[in-house]
């Protein structure tokens, strides 16, 4: 028989947070009763409460294979797996739950998370797809179904499915960011630009969604409004790496080297291993001069990221005529080894050919 006193007092603490309080209530009426499955649940979300998830794992445990909820204890296993990234305990815990309650959206759609974390794309689909067929205004399956479209480059899909989680969710300002993101991916430009102005009318303090229109109007080739994006980024969140690379590449592209190099710098500043940034770096470096500071650019690639440069080179040479080809590699492949090997003086040399070669001297 339960102890209504106890239960009508555990919903009390629960209402204010006071998990200790739960957690003594439950140990006494299970000293008093040890058969007495109903506080288990309880004992359970209060540990989970706590982060104390072995606690609550161990407590759920004691109704499987009983006459309580199944499907409950099952779900909140999955969910305290899921939490501490025990991903294929927590699908399996999850897909129990299934078996007792099949037309369950939310945890068709936890299970479908879980999916898509493994990277099993198929079943992941299946159901975020499920979820949605039990409840068709699923807001945030629409969403999570059109990220993975998205990572299995079905564009269109994606689009639909982005757009569906708008018409549900409004609000939902991450739908507008990737709809816009997907939609310059197929060169919609000025479909994605009106997306992510929508996204920016709901919530104009994204630093995101202003360095995402940035590009786009840096693609449709409006270099203007792409500089105020980015700045406007920059200035919303002034460690945010990607704006300062993007505005960098911008500078760069307009010849202003100085400018690009103070955003490179800030970019290497901020991700000490950014390759990329300090390639570009380097880059604007070799373009007013400064050798000595593109060399140690290159330096710090090669111990990043040993096999960059030489992949960078031949990217960079592989428009070249063919009667300059070969001398061209030869002379990239000096480069590499003398700066490897700290041979100063005859890096300089061989960067300024290098450079020549790439038509960037």
């Amino acid at each position: 028989m339960k102890d209504e006193s106890s239960i009508k007092n555990i919903k009390s603490h629960f209402a204010e947070g006071e998990w200790e309080q739960i957690i003594k209530i439950c140990q006494q009426a299970i000293a008093l009763n040890p058969q007495e499955l109903y506080f288990y649940p309880y004992l359970a979300k209060a540990y989970a409460q706590q982060g104390k998830f072995s606690q609550a794992i161990s407590s759920y445990q004691k109704v499987l294979g009983t006459s309580a909820d199944q499907s409950e204890a099952y779900a909140e296993l999955g969910l305290l797996h899921s939490k501490q990234k025990k991903l294929e305990q927590a699908a399996w815990h999850y897909e129990q739950a299934l078996n007792f309650r099949p037309d369950w959206p939310e945890l068709q759609y936890n299970l479908a998370v879980v999916w898509h974390q493994l990277g099993k794309w198929q079943k992941a689909m299946a159901a975020y797809n499920k979820a949605i067929e039990i409840k068709p205004d699923y807001g945030a399956a629409y969403f999570n179904l059109g990220v993975l479209y998205d990572q299995t480059g079905q564009l269109e899909a994606a689009i639909a499915a982005y757009q569906q989680a708008i018409a549900i969710q409004p609000k939902l300002v991450r739908a507008y960011s990737n709809l816009g993101s997907t939609l310059a991916r197929k060169q919609e430009y000025e479909q994605a630009i009106s997306i992510f102005k929508r996204g920016l009318a709901l919530d104009p303090t994204l630093a995101t969604l202003h360095n995402n229109l940035g590009q786009v109007y840096w693609f449709d080739r409006q270099s203007g409004l792409a500089l105020k994006s980015f700045e406007t980024a920059i200035v919303l969140e002034p460690k945010m790496a990607l704006a300062h690379h993007n505005l960098g590449k911008l500078w760069q592209q307009q010849g202003d080297y100085p400018q690009a190099i103070a955003c490179f710098r800030t970019v290497v500043e901020l991700e000490p291993d950014n390759i990329l940034a300090y390639s570009n770096y380097a880059d604007a470096l070799q373009k007013i001069g400064d050798l000595d500071s593109a060399l140690d650019c290159w330096r710090k690639i090669i111990e990043l990221e040993p096999e960059f440069v030489d992949a960078y080179c031949q990217r960079k040479l592989a428009t070249k005529p063919e009667d300059l080809l070969e001398t061209a590699k030869l002379t990239c492949a000096r480069f590499l080894q003398a700066l490897k090997q700290g041979q100063r003086p005859e890096a300089y040399d061989l960067l300024w050919q290098t450079y020549g070669y790439m038509g960037d001297g």
